[in-house]
């Protein structure tokens, strides 16, 4: 099941699957006594399974509107548009309508980045065939892209607003590091453009930006370039529609192959999660620094260790701005989560800190299970599906320009 989650930003100013460790502590059991809308209660919503053992997993990430697309295994797709804002506590009132998934419609590689969510079905040997989700079914987005080699599909824009694919395949073994991979990007480009129209349908060709072998890319392997309009990154090398691949940073951390992690841009910097979970700074891409800063201390400490007494963790979504870091304290036995960012031109800064697991009136707890950013200001956390008198929902906190908001149910209604 897929479903679209539409969470625009609360008023007046983006699969990292949180580790089965987040079992946080639990809310109030009147979380969820908010008040259901009361379309919540109407029709067959019942016919959606939607409990706790229902898994759900990001699809993909429009950072620019803040929806959210995620899919279930139930075969659904579920969309959801805001309703009205509650003045009463910078939270969100929304229902949301789901669809069945197309019978034959395999689509993968769902785009995190600046623009309408899109993924790729095959269309033949070698082919891919880009679509967007619109009006209850699969849209084909520009025309198809043909000689594709197999392997792992992404989706991204660039900050131009110009959709890109990234298609990587293992490095050929003995070949490099053991986290070095092969990347082929393509960006779309408009009808009547240079280079473009070829296989198009009317709405514009892909054109190839080139191939490069690439290391840590991590489970986000494409992501917009902050520093370059018509650029997006690809692991350790920049794919652009101007001029040929090339490394964006001067050199990765000396690390042992059990520690290979991923790398992440921050602004003219970069941050390095090894597989221990340490996290490792630089300001310039040139020299990496072992940070030991913790939301809990006024200042970097070696009394906590990573692993015993916390984890860190990257939440999925935007990667235009600073650093967005999770912090998960397991020095007592009520967990916490403590959401961070980090600036190369400053310092750590603690944005919330929270209990988080959620309890629903009947005693269920539930893990968040997704942390996304959906824009650079908008941390939207996801506690799996529940289902009530009054059908099936979604739980849902964000935090925003206004701080932390409480738990709200997004009611779950079938589309028509």
């Amino acid at each position: 099941m897929t479903s679209l989650i539409r969470l625009s930003p609360p008023p007046a100013p983006r699969r990292h699957r949180l580790p089965a460790l987040l079992c946080l502590v639990a809310l109030a059991a009147t979380v969820l006594a908010l008040a259901l809308p009361a379309a919540a209660q109407d029709g067959p919503a019942r016919v959606l399974r939607c409990d706790s053992e229902t898994p759900f997993a990001l699809f993909g990430v429009d950072t620019l509107r803040g929806d959210l697309l995620l899919r279930s295994a139930g075969g659904w797709l579920v969309t959801t548009r805001p309703e009205a804002v509650d003045a009463g506590g910078g939270g969100w009132s929304e229902t949301a309508t789901y669809h069945p998934e197309p019978p034959g419609e395999r689509v993968y590689g769902g785009s995190m980045g600046g623009g309408p969510i899109f993924g790729v079905r095959s269309c033949g040997d070698g082919c891919l065939q880009p679509v967007t989700w619109a009006a209850g079914a699969w849209q084909p987005l520009g025309g198809t892209i043909t000689g594709v080699p197999s392997g792992i599909a992404h989706g991204t824009y660039d900050l131009s607003g110009a959709p890109w694919v990234v298609v990587q395949q293992p490095s050929p073994r003995g070949e490099g590091p053991d986290d070095a991979v092969i990347s082929h990007a393509w960006h779309l480009v408009a009808d009547g453009a240079a280079g473009g129209g070829a296989d198009g349908d009317g709405a514009g060709g892909w054109v190839k930006a080139g191939r490069a072998t690439v290391r840590s890319s991590g489970a986000t392997a494409a992501v917009a370039a902050p520093n370059r309009r018509d650029a997006i990154l690809s692991g350790t090398m920049r794919f652009s529609s101007s001029e040929p691949p090339t490394a964006w940073l001067g050199t990765l951390p000396a690390l042992p192959a059990e520690e290979v992690g991923v790398l992440v841009p921050a602004r003219a910097g970069a941050a390095y999660l090894t597989a221990s979970g340490r996290l490792l700074l630089s300001r310039d891409g040139q020299r990496w620094v072992r940070s030991r800063w913790t939301p809990w201390g006024a200042h970097p400490t070696r009394l906590w260790s990573p692993g015993r007494d916390y984890s860190l963790d990257l939440p999925t979504g935007d990667r235009r701005g600073a650093l967005h870091a999770i912090f998960v304290d397991r020095r007592e036995d009520r967990q916490h989560l403590h959401l961070v960012t980090w600036e190369p031109e400053g310092e750590w800064s603690r944005v919330a800190d929270l209990e988080a697991d959620v309890t629903t009136l009947n005693g269920e707890r539930l893990d968040f299970s997704e942390i996304v950013l959906a824009s650079p200001d908008t941390w939207v956390l996801l506690a799996g599906c529940v289902n009530t008198a009054n059908g099936p929902g979604l739980v849902v906190r964000t935090v925003g320009a206004e701080g932390l908001t409480r738990p709200r149910f997004l009611p779950l209604r079938p589309g028509s």
